[in-house]
């Protein structure tokens, strides 16, 4: 049903960024409004037709508005909303059917991918961050030419002590802001932008973004389920200079993450 559709966009945008939420919601918007002007036409049609009516005694000229060519072009209209929203998918990159899944048993959980990203799977625990990281798989794009990572978007698992969610923004964003030496003495300056409630099913995360030097995170996810921390991040490299990476505009390496982010789900 047309409601269900409209539904489910809605579900769908609830994962994007900002500025995608503002440009798809303004195309909405506009496409809506012009039916509604549509309607407001044809019901002024009327009105002036009964005027019409009315002042043919007077000698006045007819006033002939075409009501049946407004009603079918609003039909058409209405037609085209429905048309648009239902393929929004395809318009917006937000279509991940054709994706493969990544499914996790031990860990319970599962994500999609797109077909010409790649994924490595570390199962050796190690230290990362603040805590002890039992598991982690990296997706990411290769520019072919040079050989180089263009994005990838991480997700880990690791035991944690942390006491609820927040505890585990409040600490991840010491660590981000806090400056670090690079290369060459370099001084990375990092900051988290803003951070968002994301429901998984029923258990809240928290969502960061963060703006600033590299190497990081772009964006960084983390909730706690079944005692442990899973945390996904994003990075785009793609505005490297040594690297001619193919993906841009509305399919941008930021995109296509907030695409990967929609699809993940615990599976027990």
């Amino acid at each position: 049903m047309f409601s269900q559709k409209v539904r489910n966009f809605i579900v769908k945008l609830q994962g994007l960024s900002d500025a995608q939420k503002k440009a798809i919601l303004l195309i909405v918007v506009i496409i809506v409004g012009l039916p509604l002007g549509m309607l407001w036409l044809v019901s002024s049609g009327k009105i002036i037709k009964n005027v019409d009516e009315h002042t043919r005694i007077a000698g006045l000229p007819n006033i002939d508005l075409p009501v049946g060519e407004i009603t079918g072009t609003l039909k058409n209209l209405g037609d085209e909303v429905e048309s648009q929203i239902e393929n929004a998918d395809a318009l917006l990159g937000l279509n991940t059917d054709q994706w493969q899944t990544y499914a996790n048993s031990d860990y319970g959980f599962e994500v999609k991918y797109p077909n010409d990203a790649t994924y490595q799977v570390n199962n050796n625990a190690f230290i990362r961050g603040s805590g002890n990281v039992l598991f982690d798989v990296d997706f990411s794009f290769v520019d072919e030419s040079s050989q180089s990572v263009c994005a990838s978007y991480d997700i880990y698992v690791e035991n944690t002590k942390y006491s609820d969610i927040n505890d585990w923004v409040k600490k991840e964003q010491k660590r981000i802001e806090t400056p670090v030496n690079y290369e060459s003495g370099t001084i990375l300056h990092r900051k988290v932008d803003s951070v968002k409630d994301v429901l998984i099913g029923e258990e809240l995360g928290k969502k960061m973004i963060i703006k600033g030097d590299m190497p990081d995170a772009d964006s960084s996810f983390g909730i706690l389920h079944n005692g442990k921390l899973y945390v996904m991040n994003s990075l785009d490299l793609s505005l490297a200079k040594d690297r001619s990476c193919v993906r841009g505009g509305a399919l941008d390496y930021i995109y296509v993450f907030e695409q990967i982010f929609t699809t993940f789900a615990f599976t027990n």
